[in-house]
């Protein structure tokens, strides 16, 4: 069943003593992609980023979405950006202007590094690059997890060619999750989604061996250090880190299964 809400807001509290400090940036550069978010690409002294700001379109629970799967993804070694959390300034802001709502809003934000050279392209075209099917395992693990119901691939236009997974804010159900809905989920009993591509079983031992490490202060780190502006109480938090333990632990029992019968 996993730890008593008492214990989960304990690890939150403890994991929110160690937040990674934001990112400024100040520079938009325009629209990043066509995505119903119309995020931003923008940068500051650290770097290119694309971002999501609190007012887009898609609500602000979207930003949660993409720090946990993004936190997860890194924490996993699974071929997805980097997040940040950001702190857009008002110059930053200034230029941003959503189709047919308003004004983008400074503050905190949600970053992921910009991928240079990369594109969207065909799955059959990414997957027919040695490694990519490898890739693409991982990432049905991670999205069977997180329960990304919107996968979006870019693939590097230059060698190696390697395939990423970007733009993750309908994880967890969807935009607009309540935590009554992440409480009834159903767990996963099989990995993928309901159109994928074959896996490549070889690749899930590792993806595996990481997920039986995953800790609850691991999970509760997914969770924490979230902006309050963004608009996403203690309590959806705490159901976000149940409902990502529960996810992983039937993940792994479908993996280990798997193992088996393979042996």
């Amino acid at each position: 069943m996993g730890p008593s809400v008492d214990i989960w807001h304990r690890l939150v509290e403890e994991a929110e003593t160690h937040c990674d400090p934001t990112v400024e940036v100040d520079t938009g550069h325009g629209q990043a992609g066509s995505g119903a978010s119309q995020p931003q690409m923008m940068s500051g002294s650290a770097g290119k980023y694309a971002v999501k700001l609190v007012n887009n379109p898609q609500g602000s629970r979207v930003l949660f979405n993409e720090q946990v799967v993004g936190r997860l993804a890194a924490r996993l070694g699974m071929p997805c950006p980097v997040v940040s959390v950001v702190d857009v300034t008002v110059e930053g802001a200034s230029g941003v202007h959503f189709v047919g709502d308003g004004d983008g809003q400074p503050g905190p934000a949600h970053g992921s590094a910009w991928l240079e050279g990369v594109n969207q392209v065909g799955l059959d075209v990414a997957l027919a690059v040695p490694g990519n099917r490898s890739r693409y395992t991982q990432l049905m693990v991670l999205f069977t997890v997180v329960r990304n119901v919107d996968p979006q691939y870019v693939y590097e236009v230059g060698p190696p060619h390697h395939l990423y997974s970007v733009d993750h804010g309908h994880a967890l159900l969807g935009n607009v999750w309540s935590s009554g809905q992440l409480d009834a989920a159903v767990p996963p009993a099989e990995i993928g989604l309901h159109n994928a591509e074959p896996l490549d079983r070889s690749a899930t031992a590792a993806v595996l061996r990481e997920l039986e490490m995953l800790t609850d202060a691991d999970i509760a780190r997914l969770v924490s250090c979230i902006p309050d502006s963004w608009g996403v109480p203690i309590e959806d938090r705490l159901a976000a880190a149940r409902f990502l333990r529960r996810q992983v632990d039937a993940v792994i029992v479908v993996l280990q299964k798997d193992e088996a019968h393979a042996a």
